[in-house]
């Protein structure tokens, strides 16, 4: 796939730029007070009240708690279908050597669905895109044809508490208005806003996902999707 040189100009300029003001800011949020570090990790979850919609959409990644969560919003009647995409597999040498161990390994779609099924959800009422994604951006790209060839004009997308911000500034974007989104992260995910910077991982994933808004406002800047 090709990039353009808005695309691959951006890389160099988070590593010179966008990461060290990132680790600065780190040192400033561990020396800030709780409600002000409470506020950062909040700004990056967005819970949207619920509706009936014509589909729920699970962000991709082997993450049970989100298809958990889709399976409840189905069973509680919120939409009647629930809509995975496919990932694309980042190494193609590691794909060949597993197939030719005949070796199948589980892809995340296959992962919730199975999941899902699991949970009582009807195997016709889960759609998979016929697209594959690497990420949320591109996600939203394969998405949206497939949503308006199904018809569907409005949806529930579930995700990780931290990454609902972002993929709901993306869906919006790059929708543009012609499917309605409503953010749902899922109850499942033990992050805790008040105390994300006690665990490695919770801090990670907030640092992490404000690099990714860095670079998304800046692709947005460029009108770049």
């Amino acid at each position: 796939m090709e990039q353009n040189s808005d695309e691959q100009s951006r890389p160099g300029l988070i590593r010179r730029f966008i990461l060290p003001s990132l680790i600065i800011l780190g040192v400033i949020w561990s020396m800030a007070g709780e409600s002000i570090r409470r506020q950062t990790a909040e700004y990056l979850i967005t819970s949207d009240s619920l509706e009936p919609a014509d589909a729920i959409v699970v962000l991709g990644g082997i993450a049970a708690e989100r298809a958990i969560e889709a399976a409840d919003l189905y069973t509680e009647g919120y939409a009647p279908y629930i809509v995975l995409t496919p990932e694309e597999w980042h190494s193609g040498k590691t794909y060949d050597i597993l197939k030719s161990l005949e070796i199948k390994s589980i892809e995340s779609y296959e992962f919730s669905r199975e999941v899902a099924v699991k949970l009582g959800v009807p195997v016709e009422a889960i759609l998979v895109v016929d697209s594959r994604a690497n990420s949320t951006r591109s996600e939203a790209r394969g998405l949206k044809p497939f949503l308006l060839k199904n018809h569907i004009r409005s949806i529930i997308a579930v995700s990780s508490a931290t990454h609902t911000t972002r993929t709901g500034i993306i869906f919006n974007w790059i929708f543009d208005g012609q499917i309605q989104v409503r953010m749902r992260p899922t109850k499942y995910d033990t992050f805790d806003p008040g105390a994300w910077w006690d665990e490695r991982w919770m801090a990670r994933s907030v640092l992490l996902e404000y690099m990714k808004l860095v670079d998304l406002y800046i692709a947005m800047a460029l009108g770049n999707p």
